[in-house]
């Protein structure tokens, strides 16, 4: 979500900081995985626009679906 947004986050615990870290290692091993292909990431960012997505028929045959 820091990502996304451009956020920084900020923490003195260690823990915390520790298991941020072993999600970015996992996340560029995976990017190297992918014969460093590009990943894209969609996000709706409009909160009105999630929610007209949210409401559409596609997203209830998904709903449905699983």
């Amino acid at each position: 979500m820091a990502q996304s947004t451009g956020a920084v986050i900020v923490t003195d615990v260690r823990a915390l900081w520790h298991q941020l870290h072993l999600h970015t290692r996992a996340a560029n091993a995976m990017a190297l995985a992918l014969n460093d292909s590009a990943i894209a990431l969609k996000a709706v960012l409009n909160p009105f626009d999630a929610l007209a997505v949210n409401a559409s028929e596609g997203a209830a045959v998904l709903r449905a679906a699983t």
